[in-house]
């Protein structure tokens, strides 16, 4: 019997779980954000492998090829000492992740804190 109440929950959850799919991929706003964060942190976590030009993200100097327009080998151009443009957003990414990743991690313990106090001091609370 416990069985029983235990698989008509998980099918009542992956009912609602279907449903709230069905309802979010019917806006195509929310399916074209969800494409684009996914699409970046793709980008970021995979950035030495996709990016067309992957050493130019450190210290790399090429005045040859210095302020050039977008082509094909370069589709959004160089910069002023030569680095891919593009190479240089997708580890632009990966910086930023990071950071988000660092920010979440300074953030959400003291947060968590606040939060656990206030609930346990309820009406003494400030």
């Amino acid at each position: 019997m416990h069985s029983d109440l235990s698989i008509q929950r998980l099918s009542r959850t992956w009912e609602e779980l279907r449903k709230g799919w069905y309802k979010f991929s019917r806006n195509s706003l929310s399916v074209i954000g969800l494409s684009t964060i996914l699409l970046v942190l793709f980008l970021a976590i995979f950035a030495p492998y996709v990016a067309p030009y992957p050493e130019h993200a450190g210290r790399f100097v090429n005045f040859a090829e210095a302020s050039l327009p977008p082509s094909m080998a370069h589709p959004f151009g160089t910069d002023v000492v030569g680095r891919d443009i593009l190479s240089r957003i997708f580890f632009g990414f990966r910086f930023y992740l990071l950071m988000g990743v660092v920010v979440l991690a300074l953030v959400v313990p003291p947060g968590v804190i606040l939060g656990l106090t206030a609930g346990y001091f309820k009406d003494r609370w400030i």
